[in-house]
């Protein structure tokens, strides 16, 4: 029994020299934990806002949020107040749906934020045929694709990923966008019911329109081939879930100021309701507000119940005006 309990001492000394010895080991060559991630993570530099918890917590899945910019400068600095910490990817084009020239926004009326910049420079409308009126404005949502496609490439995002595409005034709630992150899964678009308001967020239509809106870097990659168009179409077939919170998001068409509306009348005229005889009406400033502060369109009628008191609407005008 002496020489067992003399055995067991003597294994303890040894292992508390041992440990010791590590101890000090460690310390004097300053050893440091191996940090294992699931996947690997590069910094992209090209974008500024990036969520500083996704550089240390690779499992968060990145929000890719794209669009066509054409001056919706309120409903994209709500979208960025909102969603500060997603990747952007913006598509610009110079011409207009019937092919006039037109004004480039995205860097003078956000010079300091980094998205993702794909230019539209080809001109794709035909006056001889009608038909071809809508292909600049699909062109400028497809080119989102090869933006993303980029992105991929470099490793900056990976396949669990999300790519939220919509038109520029169409913006994603946070909730909607962390359903997202936790329940999208590969090989289905998901659908927003967004509410929708005309000229400010005072007027809004009773019903909700459903739009499709997103899909896994995936599903975009294999599914769709990088073409961020078929998101959107219908008659492309892909099961589609519901994005179920309360409030997806909102779409406020419209929602310019007097200069940025008559820009978009001037460009668009050959959609329209504001045109008489192939020619665009002209509209004073006080027409065009009254139209904003009635919540009516151009042919006079109302776009639904009205939410704001007075003040709120004036307040929204001279935010649209100002901005």
């Amino acid at each position: 029994m002496k020489l067992f309990v003399m055995a067991y001492m003597a294994v303890l000394v040894v292992c508390m020299v041992l440990f010791n010895l590590y101890t000090n080991f460690a310390i004097h060559n300053k050893l440091q934990p191996v940090i294992q991630t699931n996947r690997p993570y590069k910094l992209p530099t090209h974008i500024e806002t990036v969520r500083r918890e996704l550089l240390i917590n690779t499992s968060v899945r990145r929000v890719i949020l794209a669009f066509p910019y054409n001056g919706e400068r309120v409903p994209v600095a709500r979208r960025l107040a909102q969603s500060p910490h997603a990747l952007y990817v913006v598509s610009e084009s110079p011409y207009g749906h019937n092919g006039l020239l037109k004004q480039m926004h995205w860097h003078k009326d956000f010079p300091t934020h980094r998205a993702e910049y794909m230019r539209l420079t080809e001109k794709l409308f035909n006056a001889s045929a009608p038909d071809t009126a809508w292909f600049q404005e699909s062109m400028a949502r497809t080119i989102l694709g090869q933006g993303v496609r980029d992105m991929y490439a470099r490793g900056d995002i990976s396949d669990d990923d999300v790519v939220v595409v919509t038109d520029a005034d169409e913006v994603v709630s946070p909730e909607a966008l962390a359903w997202l992150q936790t329940h999208l899964q590969h090989g289905v678009v998901a659908v927003a019911g967004f509410r929708w308001f005309l000229w400010t967020h005072c007027y809004e239509y009773p019903r909700k329109q459903e739009l499709r809106v997103a899909v896994t870097v995936r599903t975009l990659r294999v599914t769709l081939n990088w073409d961020t168009t078929l998101i959107r179409r219908k008659e492309f077939k892909i099961r589609m879930v519901s994005i179920s919170v309360a409030d997806a998001g909102s779409h406020c068409s419209w929602c310019f100021g007097n200069g940025g509306i008559r820009e978009k009348m001037r460009v668009n005229i050959e959609t329209s309701s504001w045109v008489s005889h192939g020619t665009p009406r002209v509209y004073s400033d006080n027409q065009l507000d009254h139209l904003r502060a009635t919540g009516t369109w151009f042919d006079g009628v109302a776009h639904g119940p009205c939410r704001c008191n007075p003040a709120q609407i004036a307040a929204e005008m001279a935010l649209e005006n100002e901005l």
